[in-house]
């Protein structure tokens, strides 16, 4: 079973120094990274995780996760993360361009195809696909 990556103090400094919640500020081509994950679909979001999973996963706890921006600063601090996983487990999300509304993935990691929201929505997307996921 694959876990989701873990955040080195580093990475999250970077990060929340990105998103103005102190930090301190990356060298030039990871700021571009950096930005390149905040503003990827998540297709391409998913695609860029292989290549960086750290950065993917300080990027995806910011946007998605509620107590991201407190994970981060505790690891950015050198303190351990309480709980089973301070980072979403998916990349992959459902998003209703009619409602604007992004339902993050609850699967578990690891090599599934498929994703489930809390209230049991289901969908499947390739990570390699260009496509939007179906709403």
């Amino acid at each position: 079973m694959q876990t989701a990556p873990s955040i080195p103090a580093e990475t999250a400094n970077h990060v929340l120094w990105h998103f103005g919640h102190g930090g301190y500020q990356a060298g030039t081509f990871t700021q571009h990274l950096i930005r390149a994950l905040a503003t990827a679909d998540m297709a391409n979001k998913a695609k860029l995780a292989n290549a960086y999973p750290d950065y993917a996963a300080a990027v995806i706890a910011m946007e998605y996760d509620p107590d991201g921006v407190a994970n981060l600063q505790r690891i950015a601090g050198g303190e351990e993360v309480a709980g089973e996983n301070p980072v979403p487990q998916c990349p992959e999300a459902l998003f209703n361009p009619a409602t604007g509304d992004l339902l993050r993935c609850v699967a578990p990691p690891g090599g599934h195809d498929w994703h489930q929201t809390p209230d049991g929505t289901e969908w499947s997307v390739p990570v390699d696909s260009s496509t939007e996921a179906p709403c």
